[in-house]
This record gives C-alpha cells, structure tokens and sequence, in this order.
C-alpha cells in the first residue's frame, strides 16, 4: 500500500485488487472453488503502471471490474504526478 496519493513520473505504480469469483481475461489461472469453505476463491491481482510519458499534474484514475450477468463495480483514486 501506498501511504500517499503523490507519485513520482520516474517511478511505477503498483495496483492491487482482489476480486471473489471474477475471472481476468489475460490471465486467469483455472482456480477451483474452495469446497471446504463452500466459496468462490478470492482472487487477487497486480499490476504496474509506466508513468514516465505524462506530464506531472493530478490525475484520476479509474478501475472498472464486471462479472457476467453483474453491474460492474468502479474504483477511483486520485494523485497527483511530480517529476
């Protein structure tokens, strides 16, 4: 976790989700269903963003999970870019 909503242009940005039951197109594993506990497997999930080709500046950014037959769920955060 990120203890700041200010990222520097020079440095990637990390984001981490967890989502119950909802497969990732480009790479989600073949998880099976948790008999024990009688749940869809909660899987989580990362991602690295290149930031060094904006301008620095505030942004918002927005991450929209969606399961058949769901209304997808968006997140936002905001932050602001320094060089």
């Amino acid at each position: 976790m990120h203890g700041t909503t200010t990222a520097r242009r020079s440095e990637p940005l990390g984001l981490f989700w967890e989502a119950d039951g909802i497969a990732i197109a480009w790479q989600d594993p073949s998880a099976p269903d948790d008999a024990r506990a009688g749940r869809v497997p909660i899987l989580p999930r990362a991602l690295l963003l290149s930031l060094a080709q904006l301008s620095h500046g505030r942004y918002r950014l927005a991450f929209t999970v969606a399961a058949p037959g769901k209304a997808p769920d968006t997140g936002t955060r905001s932050f602001t870019l320094i060089p």
